[in-house]
């Protein structure tokens, strides 16, 4: 691959952000194919002038996306993966890219596509998906009592809730909106216990009201939830500064 592919340096981007979107660009137009494993840290560093940090956290988010998969041992390494159902379609990449929202524009977003999902899930929930999502809150709330971060168990209750909802589409609009989220916040600032438990309380009573199939309690809950989340993040990022996104 590192005969016929060429990378370009960074230029004004983020390293991590500017190595990630060159690899999906080149998943989509077909310059290297599902399987293919990329070249390594340390190559793709070189290749980036950038560090192996970079690259890494480029691997991450790419694998968040559902574009790679990480292998380990002797044939160990980054690799393309298959297409399916999480890889996120190629035009709504580019508009959310080319049209960077804001927060607003997302928590909107949100609030408009999770009513809907959580109205059909109440219709529509499968008991494999009902346990997942009893065991995803379980695992939250041990995480949060522990002190451990449990973010990524609070984003996937709600990309759960959209594979209830049995929709592929509001499914992958979710996930892209959850992805591009993430470039808002905060990694160096840790959510205080009590915003944590009040995520799970929330999780818990929102899962309550779709068991009981009270949809319009639900899609209010996650409503307010919403809110609650885009308040919450207005304030801690008037109280540490703006983040360069």
């Amino acid at each position: 691959m590192n005969d016929i592919v060429r990378f370009e340096p960074r230029q004004t981007k983020r390293a991590f952000e500017h190595i990630s979107e060159q690899i999906r660009n080149l998943v989509y137009t077909g310059a290297i194919k599902p399987g293919q494993r990329l070249p390594s840290e340390r190559e793709l560093a070189e290749q980036f002038q950038t560090g192996r940090l970079a690259v890494r956290e480029a691997f991450r988010v790419l694998e968040q996306m559902g574009l790679v998969y990480i292998k380990k041992g002797k044939t160990g390494g980054a690799y393309i993966s298959e297409f399916n159902k999480t890889v996120f379609s190629k035009s709504l990449i580019e508009t959310i890219e080319s049209n960077m929202p804001t927060m607003g524009d997302l928590m909107e977003a949100r609030a408009c596509i999770e009513g809907t999902i959580v109205e059909l899930a109440s219709q529509r929930m499968r008991p494999g998906i009902l346990r997942a999502l009893k065991k995803n809150i379980s695992e939250a709330s041990r995480l949060v009592s522990d002190g451990t971060s449990s973010a990524q168990a609070q984003i996937e209750f709600h990309i759960l809730l959209a594979k209830a909802a049995g929709n592929i589409t509001l499914e992958t609009v979710l996930r892209s909106i959850m992805n591009v989220l993430q470039l808002f916040l905060f990694k160096g600032i840790e959510p205080s216990p009590e915003h944590l438990s009040k995520h799970v309380n929330d999780h818990k009573d929102i899962l309550k009201a779709i068991q009981e199939k009270k949809t319009e309690r639900a899609k209010k809950q996650i409503v307010e939830h919403i809110q609650y989340f885009s308040q919450h993040f207005s304030m801690t990022r008037g109280q540490f500064g703006k983040h360069k996104t």
